[in-house]
């Protein structure tokens, strides 16, 4: 119940406590970090009540190919802002890549290795000699190193196999690999649509918490227009806010904007979301804020599985909460 009404009164707060003045119009394009899913529809439903329009921003909404492409198109300039797995904005920075994280939207990756219940994977152990389908440019690719490593196994006795899109979890379905990894709250609501019974093995209860998906800009942005990223945010929180108490509204919002709408899929998805977006570590701290402590577990278990550059790398190199409103 406390944390109920800790969270309401956070949505009430959003809702009420953030203002505009009279702005002109920035169109700015957000790239997403894969396909319309849950977490996307606070951005629809803030462009539908005008949140964006009243922050001077006309926001368009585009489909992205995984994060590490995501990530890429904001350190070219294509895109100002990004939807993103922070895991590979980490990787990305130690790479020299000019990008910075200004909004967590989750505090959990959400990442898990899914498999069909009958398969019988139920621990990492269990995935020795069987396929993994990952994407090639997201985030799941970066993580399963280290999700093998903390478990005792090595990445040489699995055999990774990479999909475009969602086929990784077609190929789950269809029996063409015995486990897929991904965010659980977008593929749990796809895979039980289809009467599967999964085993899940998420990555945080496997030693592994890393930071979860947040807004991504050029370190140019923050540069030349720190005020755009300021107000672009408070719309964000707004948004995000009104998705939490709203969510079948925030859903419809979304399905108007799609070809093949997934209401049902997309109304799950949101709702695992949302536990995503707790963390211990935010407590008095405004939506969006990145704890330092997170971001420390994080660098250290990518430095010691992912690559020894990560942990050379200021932690202030990945992210600010400057923009944030207090």
């Amino acid at each position: 119940m406390k944390k109920r009404f800790l969270m309401s009164g956070i949505i009430l707060l959003v809702i009420f406590g953030l203002t505009f003045p009279s702005l002109a119009v920035d169109q700015i394009n957000l790239r997403l970090d894969w396909v319309l899913m849950g977490k996307c529809s606070p951005f629809f439903v803030g462009v539908e009540k005008g949140y964006y329009k009243d922050a001077g921003i006309d926001l368009k909404i585009s489909e992205g190919k995984g994060s590490g492409s995501t990530i890429q198109l904001i350190a070219s300039g294509e895109n100002p802002f990004g939807l993103a797995s922070l895991a590979n904005l980490a990787e990305a920075v130690a790479k020299g890549m000019p990008v910075k994280s200004v909004y967590a939207v989750t505090h959990d990756s959400g990442y898990a290795v899914l498999s069909l219940a009958e398969s019988g994977i139920k621990t990492p152990k269990d995935l020795i000699g069987k396929t993994v389908g990952v994407s090639p440019a997201g985030a799941s690719r970066a993580v399963l190193p280290a999700f093998l490593k903390v478990n005792g196994v090595e990445f040489s006795q699995i055999k990774e196999v990479a999909f475009e899109g969602t086929g990784r979890m077609n190929a789950l379905l269809m029996k063409k690999v015995d486990s897929a990894i991904g965010p659980y709250y977008e593929y749990l609501p796809i895979l039980e649509s289809k009467g599967v019974k999964l085993n899940t093995m998420k990555l945080a209860e496997w030693g592994l918490p890393l930071v979860g998906f947040g807004i991504v800009v050029n370190n140019k942005l923050i540069t030349e227009n720190p005020d755009l990223i300021k107000r672009f945010l408070k719309a964000t929180t707004l948004s995000i806010g009104y998705a939490m108490a709203n969510q079948e509204e925030a859903i419809n919002a979304m399905a108007k904007n799609y070809i093949k709408p997934e209401p049902k899929i997309w109304a799950y998805d949101w709702k695992l979301v949302i536990e995503t977006m707790a963390s211990k570590y935010m407590k008095g701290r405004p939506m969006g804020w990145q704890p330092k402590e997170e971001w420390e577990q994080s660098q250290d278990f990518l430095a010691r599985y992912i690559s020894s550059e990560i942990g050379k790398v200021p932690l202030d190199k990945f992210y600010t909460n400057d923009f944030i409103s207090q």
